[in-house]
């Protein structure tokens, strides 16, 4: 009995299935990879838009500047939520604090991506 054509490609499909699922990052290590990026980043200017992108599976975006995107996307915190176009912002680098300054009056925030470090 020979093995048909069709039942070869349906075997060598489902292999590749089970390698990605294997192999593909998990979202707890994306999420972890986005959050350690975002820590890099030094921000300080003002708000000037805010908005959800329907275009890129509605990830959450601030502008900072007119210029400066800053992508939240996974973020837990409730700084987007928070946040206020012509709100005045400042994280450092190394650091997941932002605070915000608002009628005189400064608010921190905390990023959480919900990175479980332990299991990446």
């Amino acid at each position: 009995m020979a093995i048909s054509k069709y039942k070869i490609i349906q075997l060598l499909f489902f292999i590749a299935l089970l390698l990605y699922m294997w192999f593909a990052p998990s979202s707890n290590e994306k999420n972890c990879l986005h959050s350690r990026n975002v820590k890099n980043f030094s921000y300080k200017g003002v708000i000037t838009d805010k908005y959800v992108d329907t275009n890129n599976h509605s990830y959450p975006i601030l502008i900072v500047d007119e210029s400066t995107e800053i992508d939240l996307t996974n973020e837990i915190s409730g700084l987007f939520d928070y946040i206020r176009i012509s709100d005045k912002i400042e994280k450092k680098s190394g650091s997941y604090k932002f605070i915000i300054t608002r009628d005189n009056k400064q608010t921190s925030y905390i990023l959480n991506y919900g990175c479980d470090e332990s299991n990446k």
